[in-house]
């Protein structure tokens, strides 16, 4: 089976695979994100996923956003310094156990990430256009099992 395809880019051919172009895709879509919201373009990198999973569920404690954002623990603290500076997330120690610090997100971040939420929307039907549900489908699933490898190699 053919693992790499050869595309014309600025008269040349060049060759990719299915890796290559996720990167791509990945790159392109964090520039449109970039360039729809000068706040966000202000965050650190990671910063917006820190945002999106204090969005589902806010006042969760700092080491677990560096689990489920799969950043360093430094890059999350750096990242959430810089939000607090922003006026978008504060932190707090946990009342019943003050090793833990607990992360908020404010009512400026809220309105951010709302703002962010509808972007996103716009951006991703822009990407999915001209696709079926099915190839919708098997591309989730595809990504899903990419990710879930390099999940396990860690």
């Amino acid at each position: 089976m053919k693992k790499t395809f050869n595309i014309q880019k600025n008269g040349r051919i060049i060759e990719e695979n299915p890796v290559m172009i996720l990167n791509s895709i990945a790159r392109l879509f964090d520039a449109r994100v970039r360039a729809t919201n000068p706040v966000t373009d202000m965050l650190p990198h990671g910063s917006r996923r820190i945002l999106m999973h204090l969005a589902h569920k806010d006042g969760i404690p700092q080491m677990n956003l560096v689990e489920l954002t799969h950043l360093s623990a430094p890059t999350v603290s750096l990242g959430l310094k810089k939000m607090e500076e922003m006026g978008l997330v504060k932190r707090e120690n946990d009342k019943n156990d003050a090793r833990v610090t607990k992360v908020y997100l404010t009512e400026r971040g809220k309105a951010l990430d709302e703002e962010n939420f509808l972007r996103l929307q716009e951006i991703d039907k822009l990407v999915m256009r001209g696709l079926s549900d099915e190839e919708i489908v098997r591309v989730t699933e595809i990504l899903i099992k990419m990710r879930k490898n390099l999940l396990e190699d860690e």
